[in-house]
């Protein structure tokens, strides 16, 4: 979902002050989320080589931080 996305479709409720992204540590593995991915239906497999982790090795997820008042 894009920036402009989200200001579209949440700004008729919410006056939206800021958006950034940022990454969210999760607390699975590489992996863990190799196992997973191929495991519903239209998802693919990832190779965990190409996924990004903390110090720590925890799957790193890119989210939209989002600071919004409602109207």
């Amino acid at each position: 979902m894009s920036q402009a996305d989200l200001r579209e479709h949440l700004s008729t409720y919410w006056d939206i002050l800021g958006i950034e992204q940022a990454d969210y540590i999760t607390a699975i593995t590489p992996e863990q989320l190799h196992r997973l991915s191929g495991q519903f239906a239209g998802t693919r497999t990832l190779d965990p080589t190409d996924i990004r982790t903390d110090e720590r090795g925890r799957v790193l997820s890119q989210m939209w931080y989002l600071h919004a008042q409602r109207k």
